[in-house]
């Protein structure tokens, strides 16, 4: 009755289609929601439990089209898959689960879908929840019904699929025809019909391979007592079999079934090829059967019962065979042979009767005995039929062998992958400590300690340029011998009796050098000369910069020298340009001391007060003299130690203290605007240098023709990270072209012998020691000032 509605259904719709008279949207509501209850009570029957249900996608495109009233098409559905229940197999609980399985993911869907707006997103979600729900509802079914019932959901992913894509396109065309979901239904249920028919139709499982001989088998049998009979009848000979015959030839069928069911417990070829022969042998009581297989041209026997085993087994190498096997294949069909044959390098010649039974492109039976022996119909039919089932599971047998094979080969492969890269991981593990080492000998240990557990080994030789590090029990003479011919070489060497391994220690710059085993035990393997070329090469180029590293510490070593000798000789020749002034200071106390000594002299006697008086004017003077010698000592000693808290301010004062007097014989005024500041850390020396070179280049700037004037202003200051200097000057000021080479090294504008050209070059190096920074502005006619930035505690790496 569905069936029937539909198909009227069918013709209502197309008549609509060209009917101009529209519809009412409640009435267009109410036709999907009467051609989905139809296509659901036309849902099509599974085996065991639930329907092929294609009715979902009639329901899902009235909530796309409807979105409003997306509760309708979940009710629908609901009440439509109540109305199934009547043809459901299932009873109570099982019929509810049945409809349940139909109703959970389509109310899902239609929710998901209105919750966020999206109807066309609907019929994803139900096809998602349709095809998982298996998973869900066979934990409360029967193991067997669950599990049936999850294969044909399976089978029916495009039927599914195709409902909800039908049900996802009808959202897209008007709301307003009402032929849309009459002819949906149509499609619908078409779908339905065709799944049943082709989907559901229970698959053949792959059968195993013994089932499809035995089929085969039947086949065959049966064609052949078709031919057979039809031979009978060709010939006239209508009487039928007797009972008796078609007793004898089904005990041949049984036999032969029984035979090869027994061949899937005994999987393995030799197995297989093993077992056909003793049944042959059982069956016919014959001393010699043996099975030759085609093996890259060559019939070679594989399986056999006879007394003669042992040559047999050497048939290969006596080049002995049964030429009546290799006739039977190149005719095609079962060869008999009675009395002795003279054939030279038989198997068996003292065989009186010989049968042959090809295997059709694979090989053949050979059946003989040293009595002659008779064959009856049967059993030559029984032999035929065995022969065409025999190659069926010799071939089945073959092949899962060989898949056997390759399955070991591979998990062995795999296994020794696994191993080796379990290697590499130590050594790699081991090489990233390795390169943080700076020593040689201390690598070639560390790399002894790495393979240890990697390769085994008794002795160890490492060996680069003079150094060699020796460890174990090995020939220390042979291992060096070696080492020195895989270095000149620059090649690996395997070597046997003894065993022995050497790699050489590879780089960018050639060969480095070498590491060497040596073992009692066993040979080397080419995987061990792998893992140690992947750490000599590691090694080889960790030698390398440790090297260079040392060569590098050892000219960065020359460098400081260099450039602290050439801080002490920018700094002796500032103290060549103070050594007129600081003679001149020390001649005023010099002079003071020389007459207090005169007038105590003379006044010792008679005025010893007074005597005392100028002894102690001396003794003042001498300490004036000693303040300023200290001071210039201080300024002239090496100054690469001696960091320390240090005030800014003081340095000015002891620089000016030693520089005064310079400038005052140079008529300098200097003026001073020095604010408190906290103590930075620092090196005083340099500083006392940095000023002083900044000072007397501003007095040489003032003396200089074109000056503005003689004033010196020197100013202190404090910023967030630290303090400033300023030395201002009122000279001629520097040329811009000039200005942007003053910190150059050798780069002077003064005459020659009387500048260096290292003065300012020296004070931006020092700076740039301290973490700080110095910033020049100049003008031309009006002067210059320099400005110096320290931090109040320098970066690590400078202090």
């Amino acid at each position: 009755m569905a069936w029937l509605g539909l198909l009227v259904g069918t013709l209502v719709g197309m008549g609509l289609l060209g009917s101009p008279v529209g519809l009412k949207p409640d009435q267009i509501v109410l036709i999907w929601c009467g051609c989905g209850v139809l296509v659901e009570l036309a849902a099509a029957r599974l085996p065991r439990f639930g329907f092929c249900a294609t009715g979902a996608g009639l329901w899902l495109g009235l909530a796309a089209r409807f979105p409003a009233l997306a509760w309708l098409a979940v009710l629908g559905a609901g009440l439509a898959f109540l109305l199934r229940i009547g043809r459901t197999s299932q009873a109570g609980v099982g019929s509810l689960l049945e409809a349940l399985a139909d109703l959970q993911p389509l109310a899902l869907a239609i929710g998901l879908g209105h919750a966020f707006a999206q109807p066309l997103l609907a019929p994803l979600v139900w096809w998602l929840f349709w095809w998982l729900q298996p998973s869900f509802l066979t934990q409360v079914l029967d193991e067997e019904v669950g599990g049936e019932w999850a294969r044909m959901r399976v089978r029916l992913t495009r039927v599914g699929l195709t409902a909800a894509s039908l049900g996802a396109l009808a959202g897209f065309v008007p709301a307003d025809k009402p032929v849309v979901p009459v002819l949906l239904a149509l499609a619908l249920w078409l779908l339905s019909g065709t799944s049943s028919s082709v989907q559901l139709g229970v698959d053949a499982e792959a059968r195993e391979i013994v089932g499809r001989q035995k089929q085969r088998g039947l086949q065959q049998r049966e064609k052949g007592l078709d031919r057979r009979e039809e031979g009978l009848q060709a010939e006239g000979h209508k009487q039928k079999l007797t009972a008796a015959e078609l007793s004898v030839r089904l005990q041949t069928y049984q036999l032969v079934d029984e035979m090869l069911e027994s061949i899937p417990q005994r999987l393995a070829f030799q197995a297989v090829g093993e077992m056909i022969v003793q049944r042959l042998q059982a069956r016919f009581g014959i001393s010699n059967v043996v099975l030759f297989w085609d093996q890259r041209g060559s019939l070679n026997p594989v399986s056999w019962v006879s007394r003669h085993a042992d040559r047999i087994a050497s048939a290969g190498l006596t080049q002995r065979s049964e030429p009546i096997v290799a006739e039977a294949i190149r005719i095609g069909r079962l060869k008999q042979e009675r009395g002795s044959n003279a054939a030279p390098n038989r198997l068996f010649p003292e065989d009186q009767w010989s049968l042959a039974l090809p295997l059709p492109g694979r090989g053949g039976f050979y059946l003989g005995s040293e009595f002659l022996r008779e064959l009856g119909e049967e059993d030559l039919h029984f032999l035929e039929v065995l022969a065409r089932h025999s190659v069926l599971a010799l071939d089945a047998a073959a092949w899962y062998q060989t898949l056997q094979t390759s399955l070991q080969k591979e998990a062995a492969t795999a296994a020794r992958n696994e191993a080796l890269v379990q290697r590499l991981a130590l050594v790699i593990d081991g090489v990233t400590q390795l390169i943080r080492l700076r020593d040689a000998q201390a690598m070639l240990e560390r790399a002894a300690e790495i393979l240890e557990p990697v390769i085994s080994h008794q002795g160890y030789l490492g060996r680069s340029a003079d150094l060699a590090v020796f460890l174990g029990n090995g020939d220390r003479a042979a291992l060096e011998a070696l080492a020195t011919r895989v270095t000149e070489q620059g090649l690996p060497l395997l070597l046997e009796n003894p065993h022995r391994l050497g790699v050489p220690l590879l780089s960018d710059q050639g060969s480095q050098g070498a590491l060497v085993l040596e073992r009692t035990d066993k040979p080397f393997t080419r995987e061990d000369q792998d893992i140690l070329a992947v750490l000599s090469y590691q090694l080889g180029g960790a030698i390398v910069s440790a090297r260079l590293f040392a060569e590098l510490q050892k000219t960065h070593a020359a460098l400081r020298d260099s450039q602290a000798q050439l801080m002490q000789s920018s700094k002796m020749a500032a103290v060549g340009q103070l050594a007129g002034g600081v003679a001149h200071e020390l001649n005023t106390p010099l002079g003071a001391v020389a007459l207090a000594i005169e007038a105590a002299q003379l006044n010792l006697e008679t005025k010893p007060d007074r005597a005392i008086q100028r002894l102690q004017r001396a003794t003042k003077a001498v300490g004036q003299m000693k303040e300023i010698v200290s001071k210039l000592l201080f300024y002239s000693r090496d100054a690469r130690t001696g960091w320390r808290e240090t005030s800014i301010n003081q340095v000015i004062e002891d620089t000016l203290q030693m520089v005064g007097h310079q400038l005052r014989l140079d008529n300098v005024e200097v003026l001073q605007q020095l604010s408190e500041l906290s103590p930075v850390l620092a090196n005083a020396n340099e500083l006392q240098q940095v000023l002083t070179n900044l000072i007397l280049n501003a007095r040489d700037a003032m003396l200089a023709p074109g000056a503005v004037g003689k004033r010196l202003m020197i100013s202190s200051g404090a910023w967030e990270s630290g303090v400033w200097v300023k030395v201002r000057d009122q000279g001629t000021g520097i040329p811009p072209e000039v200005l942007e080479r003053i910190f150059e090294p050798f780069f002077t504008t003064k005459d020659v012998g009387k500048g260096t050209g290292l003065g300012l070059s020296v004070t931006s190096q020092l700076i740039q020691q301290h973490g700080g920074t110095i910033k020049v502005q100049s003008y031309p006619g009006q002067g210059t000032e320099f400005e110096v930035r320290l931090l109040t505690t320098p970066p690590a790496e400078v202090a």
